[in-house]
């Protein structure tokens, strides 16, 4: 037949045509999940989508594996149109909630915006993210690098087409957890603003002495 590949699908009973290529789920659901109970997290919310995919469910029971008992997972369900209510209902609830799950890094800051009009504390929130630069306050991205995926099935096929391989099953490591880049200050002592003459500018020059003394800032 037709050589196939399942694209983050590992069904079982394959072909001799058809392989596999792609991130387990299940293992980057397990990983959060460990996480969150080292952490100590007990009740935790999941934001996914409506349905019940092979992926998301996989991720879904890694997550409850990974938390091995200790916790439990409240669902949120609901697709890109209606995001923004759903997440405002999450936001709403947020203090019954150790921690919050997100498939995706828009349902993550959709509830970092609802959490604005709900005005309660959001508790940490960590996203699945294909982004590896992803890094925004109070959301923790777990990567799962699609870019990488889509090089990874580029070569599989042209290796496939020039006959120099043959297709076979593979499993893409997840980067996982990356650490927010740390920030190299500089210490400076001179302040140099330009500026246009305005009222504006003649409050703010009015403001420098006391910001001169509590900062030390020139």
């Amino acid at each position: 037949g037709i050589p196939v590949l399942f694209l983050d699908r590992f069904p079982s009973g394959l072909k001799d045509y058809q392989r596999t290529i792609g991130f387990r789920y299940i293992d980057a659901g397990r990983a959060i999940g460990r996480h969150l109970a080292k952490k100590g997290c007990r009740d935790i919310a999941l934001l996914t989508s409506p349905a019940p995919t092979y992926d998301i469910s996989q991720f879904q029971i890694g997550l409850d594996e990974g938390l091995a008992g200790t916790g439990t997972i409240d669902l949120f369900r609901s697709d890109y149109s209606r995001v923004a209510g759903k997440a405002m209902e999450l936001a709403s609830e947020a203090d019954r909630f150790d921690a919050i799950v997100t498939i995706d890094r828009s349902r993550a800051e959709a509830i970092r915006k609802a959490s604005a009009y709900s005005q309660k504390a959001l508790p940490p929130i960590v996203a699945l993210s294909e982004n590896t630069l992803f890094h925004t306050d109070g959301i923790k991205p777990y990567i799962l690098d699609y870019g990488r995926l889509g090089r990874a099935v580029g070569a599989k096929i042209s290796g496939y087409l020039s006959k120099e391989t043959g297709l076979t099953d593979m499993i893409l490591p997840e980067p996982g957890f990356i650490e927010e880049p740390k920030l190299h200050r500089i210490e400076r002592r001179k302040l140099s603003i330009l500026t246009l003459n305005s009222p504006a500018t003649e409050s703010l020059e009015r403001l420098l002495p006391d910001f001169t003394r509590k900062t030390g800032i020139e």
